[in-house]
C-alpha cells in the first residue's frame, strides 16, 4: 500500500483554496508517470501525424484558430456570394 501524500493547501484572503502543494518527491513520481503516459499516447502514430498535431497545437497557442461557428458562418457567406 502506498503511503498517503501529505498535502498543504494555499488559500487567498477570502479563505478560498487556490492551490495545493505536494512534496517534491511525490511530484517527481507523478511527473514520471505523466511522461510515460504521454509517450504511450504517441505510439502508433506516423511522423506526419505527430507533426500535424504539433502544428495544430502551435496554431492554438499563437491564436491562429477560429471557432467552428465562425468557420461555418464564413462558409455560408461564401456560398451566398457564389449563388
Amino acid at each position: 500500500m502506498t503511503p498517503a501524500i501529505k498535502l498543504q493547501y494555499v488559500s487567498n484572503e477570502k479563505g478560498e483554496v487556490t492551490a495545493v502543494q505536494i512534496p517534491i518527491e511525490a511530484w517527481r513520481s507523478i511527473e514520471q508517470k505523466l511522461e510515460s503516459a504521454e509517450q504511450q499516447d504517441w505510439q502508433g502514430m506516423s511522423v506526419e501525424e505527430i507533426a500535424a498535431v504539433e502544428a495544430g497545437l502551435r496554431d492554438v497557442e499563437q491564436g491562429r484558430t477560429v471557432t467552428n461557428d465562425s468557420l461555418l458562418q464564413r462558409s455560408r457567406e461564401l456560398r451566398k456570394k457564389r449563388a
